[in-house]
């Protein structure tokens, strides 16, 4: 089976991920989004999920690696709010 999941909102481009199943996996990619827009994506790796950043706001969490998909929204809040705070 064949999934595309399109994410549109990038500055000058579209990101499409295709993945395919062959048989029961626990890890898969995923879009990451934060405030309804994609910011990322997670791919398996070596039981760990890899976030890519594709916005430029969560580009310091480029490259690391997760247990889960919660653990890099929990990453990506606090990124975030420490961003903020420094902005203020």
């Amino acid at each position: 089976m064949l999934s595309h999941v399109e994410c549109m909102g990038l500055p000058y481009a579209s990101l499409t991920l295709t993945f395919q199943r062959t048989g029961p996996t626990i890890m898969q990619r995923h879009v990451i989004e934060y405030g309804g827009i994609p910011v990322g994506i997670a791919v398996p790796q070596e039981g760990r999920l890899r976030f890519i950043a594709v916005k430029f706001h969560v580009i310091d969490l480029d490259n690391s690696l997760y247990t889960d998909v919660g653990a890099i929204k929990a990453a990506i809040r606090s990124h975030l709010s420490a961003s903020h705070a420094l902005a203020a």
